[in-house]
Parts: C-alpha cells; structure tokens; sequence
C-alpha cells in the first residue's frame, strides 16, 4: 500500500494502476487518515498531492460502470466509465432473427429464422417476442392418396379432394385406381377400333388395337393401281399401263382415265363395217370388213304383213297380218299402204273383262256392265278379279291360325294353312318346368330347384312358387370394425366403407369420439356435471364420471324449509319455515287415497306472498305468484284443481304444475286443473304447485278466496 502511494506521489499524484483493494474491499477516508499516520515525517511536503490520488482511486472504487450493452467492455479511468466496442455472439431481443454477431459496439441481426414447419396446410410467420407462428391454411395440398386430387388444406391436415380420373382414353385396357400404386390400366380382349380405314377387322391385344382382317381393295380394273390409305380406305389411281379391250379389231389397246382403250386397224374405213342392209351381219376380221347374210327380222314395206324375215340377204314378206283389234265392237279390214282399219258396229259384246257382265257396244267400244264379286273367304288367298281371266283367288304368304294352341308361325302356304314351328314354351324360369298341350298351349308348373337369385348378398337360393327365393341366410358381411359400414351388394358382394359414427376410443373420459379413416379417433373431453351441487365432479379414464359426496350447504327448492345441507350426495332439507295455510299443503301426510281430494285449502289468493314474480313459466307482467310444495309419496297421476270461491267475472288465474309451461289457465268464476303424471323416482321429492294471478284483480283490500285440492289417481 505504502509503494502505492509512494509512486503516485513520484508521478505527480495520478495513479496508473487500479486503486489498491483486495476481495472488494476498498480504501476509505477512515483508512487514507489511518495511511497519514504512519507516513514517515519527512513525506508531508507531498500531502497535497498524496490526498488528490488517494480521491482518484476512491471515485473508481465506488463506480460501477455497466452500460448493459453486450456488445462494449466498460472500464473505469479517473472516476469516469468508458466503453469499448467489442466483438462475438449476441441475442438481439428479435425472435425473428439468428447468428446476431456484436459490430460498432451495437448487436446487430443475423439472417432472418426460417419458419417452415414441413406441412404445407400450416403457414409460418414470425413475431419478434415470441418466434415461428404456425397458422392453419386453405391451400391446394397432396394427400399422398394416389386415387384423389384436387386436396385442400383444412384444420393444418390434408383432406382428400375429388377422384382421380384413371382414364387413359385407351379401349384396350380396363382403368381402377389402386390406393398404394396409383392408376392401373390392365389388358382387356375386346373388339375395338383401329382408326385405320384399311381393316375390317380388329381386336384388342397386350393393350393395342391390332387388326386381324386387311380390306380387300381389288376393284377388278386392270387400269387402275389399287391402295389403301389408313385415313380414307381404298384409292384407285389411273395407270398407263397396256390392256386389252375385248375388241378383236383394235390393236394397241392401252389404259387411260382408267379405262382400256385400242387402236382400230388400217384396213377399217371411219372405223365401222356398216354395209346399211339389216339382212347382213356386219363384222371386222383380219382381212377387213364382212358382210354376211343373215335371218334376222326385218320390214317388207307392206302393213299387212308381219313377221317379215331376212333371207338370203333380203327381207322376205312374212305371214299377213291378222287386223282384230280384239273389240267386238269394230269391223277390222287392212290397208297394204296403211295397214289395220276398224269401224264401228252394235250390239252386245264382250269387253274382254271378265270382271263385268251385261256389256253392249255403242261408238265402237263395249261399254262395261256391273262390277263381278270375288270372295272365297280363305284367309289364305287374295281374291281379285283378273280382266282376262275373271275371279282370281291368289295364294298369299303371311301368318295364319291352324287351330293347335302348340304351334306357332303358321303361314299360308298354296292357299291353305300350314303349322309352323313348334311353340318355345321356355319363360326363361329355371324355377317352372315347361310343357305344352294343343287344347290349352304353354303350362309353366313350379319346382323346387337349388337357384340363384342373382344377388351376392343371398346363399342357398331355392324355387319355390315359380320364383327363385333366398333361403334367408344371408351372405355375413360384418368385419366387426364399428367404424365400417357393412354392406352387400346385389352385384359385387360385401363391402366395407370407412363411416364418421360414433365410437368409443377406450377412455372413459373423452366424448364425442367418432371414426375417421376407418379408425376411431377421440373427441373432446367428457363434460362430468350432473347437476347436483352436493358432489364433486372428476372423471377416471377406466371408469368415466365420478361423483363424490360431499357435505357443503345447499338449496333444496322449497320456500318451507332453511339451512339445507347436502348428505349423501343429495340435499336434504333443513328446519322447516312453513306456516299458517301454506303449512297444510306443505305437510300433507301419507299417501293420498285414489280418487280422493286432498287438502280443500282455503286461500287468499290477493294475500299470496309475490315469490315467483319474473320467475315462473306462466307469470307475465303485473302477475303475483306463490309456490306451494306437495310432498309426493305415490307413483301415479296427481290432479291439481283451484275452485274461486266467488266468481270473478272473465278476469283470469293459472296453475302451474311440475314445471310443465302453463298447462291451465282458468277463469276465476269456474274450477281450473292442471295435471301430470309422476313415475316411482318422483317418490319422495316435493311437487311444486304455483298459483299465478294478475295483480290488477288485487286491489283495494279485496280478497280472493279459493280453494287448492290436490287428487291422485
């Protein structure tokens, strides 16, 4: 201590080192008088000086220099603080950032915290004080289900959207959707189409539509060039090619415009051999052109003749001509210039039809008679009548009945009818055996064959009465899961579909547990309250609501009793306070006969104390109100009846009965009832009975006297 002082004394009174203390024990003024005294005689020259360091060092000693700034070291010099920046880790105050680093003696913010939970239905957002927020959102999300699409975020989970379509536009192959693996398209052997116009024929295999038959293009013209193009089918292009046309007296034949054409020879003249004689056969051979006589008809120029032939290169005459016009109404004679003539002649005639009769000619023709009737009644004919021939029955084709209730098809057949086919008396029934009978026809007697319904969800099907019936045992479709619907369908079977039920999770205390997924899944925490202030309400997993007793002050609802306390679970009644008339109804002893009145209470109904004023179902505005109690000691229907005894006009009283809403509202000047019927767990309780009257009917001191009976029945 001594060198301390020492030094400073020989550095002008400033000390360069930290003020002399030891484990935070610093110098004082007590001590620097304490340091004077035994300061050696001859040292007093420098006490001013000595004084001055010794307050230097003091004022340090004392300071505490702390700027609560992480980022500088604060030091002491001279009795004044002073900071210097540093450098390293520091916490900002801001959640929202991280690696804050010191820099320039403040705390700066590193890079921003990445508030990305992994699930895309949250979105993350940050807050200074209290870091990543993670919200629930409504975006588009995946559900990992191959078989949907189109999944929305909802509650922070991904819930499946719509059905993915597995169609790959493909005929050959059958579309489903696999849960694990996704779309499945699985080979099928159908007939389908190619699109290729050049196939007649195609078939579905290893998923392709090959075809098996190729369209047969050959349009059998040997000047064209026949294809095929898959878009539009056959093409028949024109070729150049040679040919031959068929005609002996062309050479050179060649295709063109898609037909065979030839060259005539050298020796034809305006390529014809006509010679202009009809009696010649006119031809081209090798040597020219051939003119040889033929036989075929011809016209000797003369109308009297006919069947005029050629012979021997000339037309000869043939036999004459037989001029009847076939109307006997006519002279027929010929012309050789201009053949047949007829002039006309009467008398009777025949018009050459044999459909009429009493003809006659006038003007040269034969003027018809009546019309002749032709009817043979055969279905199986047409009957007509034919001009040349008279009636005509014709045979007509077309279904008849021969009378044989087992054939059927008959057709007509030359005139007459004719069985058909046997009739298929099948009703396509497995469950009737078929026969038939020519008197009755088709008879379906029932059996008692095994069956099949058609509906999977049946077994051990059976005829009976011409049907096919279940046996009544039905295929067991319950997988014993309660959170799957167990159904049949008549088609593929038994099916489980995942439902939204409820179901319980196994924990007593959770409630509305409900399935999801096919699994049950917990609710929300069982509500344990029953009602009853005299127990304590908690909940064990393994058993549910527990109610324990417990011995607090209570109310048990009876304006006749006080000091209620609860016992047992259940309040029981303090000291009684009834008094005066409502004492009687309060007290009623033992059970009430049936069929009987009890009570007959009289009662001012004016002097009612008002204690159900706002309270009771039936009071109204400007109402006085009053409970009585009944206690109740029988189970069956109690009858409560409030006679006035002076009529009061159309002014209105009610009684109330078990906390039913106003089942009688009575006039004053007749007896009004009010009933309800109590099981065995009403016994012992007390029947609450409320007398509502409106409070204008009490006034003026008057009194209104009625009498309160209660029955049992």
């Amino acid at each position: 201590m001594m060198d301390g002082i020492a030094t400073a004394a020989r550095t002008g009174g400033v000390i360069a080192a930290r003020p002399p203390q030891t484990h935070r024990e610093r110098v004082g003024w007590a001590g620097f008088l304490l340091l004077l005294l035994a300061l050696p005689q001859g040292c007093n020259d420098n006490l001013q000086d000595y004084v001055e360091a010794l307050k230097l060092a003091s004022l340090c000693g004392e300071i505490t220099c702390n700027d609560n700034n992480p980022c500088t070291v604060d030091t002491c010099k001279d009795g004044s603080c002073s900071a210097t920046p540093t450098t390293g880790a520091c916490d900002d105050g801001n959640a929202c950032t991280a690696s804050s680093s010191c820099s320039d003696g403040a705390c700066k913010g590193g890079q921003a915290v990445v508030c990305d939970d992994g699930n895309p239905c949250t979105t993350g957002s940050c807050n200074e004080l209290s870091g990543c927020l993670h919200g629930p959102n409504t975006a588009p999300c995946d559900d990992a289900d191959p078989c949907t699409e189109g999944g929305l975020c909802e509650a922070g989970a991904c819930k499946g959207g719509n059905a993915t379509s597995c169609d790959d536009g493909k005929p050959c192959t059958d579309d489903s959707c696999n849960s694990e693996v996704g779309c499945v398209h699985g080979f099928n052997a159908l007939d389908c189409e190619d699109q290729d116009a050049c196939t007649t024929k195609s078939a579905c295999k290893s998923g392709n539509c090959t075809p098996s038959t190729l369209l047969d293009c050959d349009d059998g013209n040997p000047c064209t060039q026949d294809s095929c193009e898959a878009k539009t089918g056959c093409a028949h292009s024109d070729t150049t090619l040679g040919c031959d046309d068929g005609d002996p007296c062309t050479n050179a034949d060649a295709c063109a415009g898609g037909a065979c054409h030839g060259k005539p020879f050298d020796a034809i003249k305006n390529n014809t051999c006509d010679d202009g004689n009809a009696c010649t056969d006119d031809a081209c051979g090798p040597a020219g052109c051939n003119n040889s006589a033929n036989s075929a008809a011809c016209d000797d120029a003369s109308a009297c003749t006919e069947l005029d032939a050629c012979k021997g290169g000339s037309c000869a005459a043939g036999k004459v001509k037989t001029c009847d016009d076939s109307n006997p109404c006519t002279n027929d004679t010929c012309l050789a210039a201009s053949g047949c003539s007829a002039t006309a002649k009467s008398g009777a005639c025949d018009d050459g039809d044999a459909c009429t009769t009493g003809e006659s000619c006038a003007a040269g023709k034969c003027q018809p008679g009546n019309a002749k009737a032709c009817d043979d009644t055969n279905p199986c004919t047409s009957d007509s009548c034919d001009k040349a021939k008279g009636c005509v029955f014709a045979s007509v084709a077309g279904p008849c009945d021969d009378g044989n209730a087992c054939s059927e098809a008959e057709s007509c057949v030359s005139g007459s009818c004719k069985g058909g086919k046997a009739k298929a008396c099948d009703d396509n029934e497995p469950c009737t055996n078929n026969s038939c009978k020519a008197t009755t026809g088709c008879s379906f007697a029932a059996n008692s064959l095994p069956c099949d319904d058609g509906d999977a969800c049946t077994l051990n099907d059976a005829c009976a009465g011409g049907a096919c019936k279940p046996s009544g045992t039905s295929l067991g479709c319950n997988d014993g899961a309660i959170c799957t619907t167990d159904t049949c369908d008549a088609k593929a079977g038994c099916k489980h579909t995942a439902n939204t039920a409820a179901c319980e999770d196994g924990n007593a205390c959770t409630a509305g547990d409900a399935c999801a997924a096919g699994a049950c899944k917990s609710g929300g925490a069982k509500v344990c309250d029953d009602g009853n202030a005299c127990t304590l309400d908690t909940c064990a997993a393994a058993s549910g609501c527990v109610f324990s007793p417990v011995p607090i002050a209570c109310e048990d609802g009876s304006p006749c009793t006080k000091q209620d306390a609860c016992k047992d679970g259940a309040c029981s009644a303090g000291s009684d306070v009834c008094s005066g008339s409502a004492a009687q109804l309060c007290k009623t002893p033992g059970p009430l006969p049936v069929g009987s009145f009890a009570n007959n209470l009289a009662i001012d109904l004016c002097a009612l104390k008002n204690t159900l004023a706002g309270t009771s179902k039936c009071t109204t505005a400007g109402a006085l109100g009053h409970e009585l109690r009944h206690l109740v000691k029988q189970q069956g229907k109690y009858v409560v009846t409030i006679t006035p005894k002076v009529p009061f006009g159309a002014i209105k009283a009610s009684v109330e009965l078990g906390g039913t809403t106003c089942p009688v509202t009575t006039s004053v000047c007749a007896a009004g009832q009010a009933e309800v019927t109590l099981a065995t767990s009403a016994i012992g309780q007390q029947l609450p009975i409320r007398i509502i009257v409106p409070q204008t009917l009490c006034g003026s001191g008057i009194k209104l006297e009625a009498t309160i009976d209660v029955e049992v029945f």
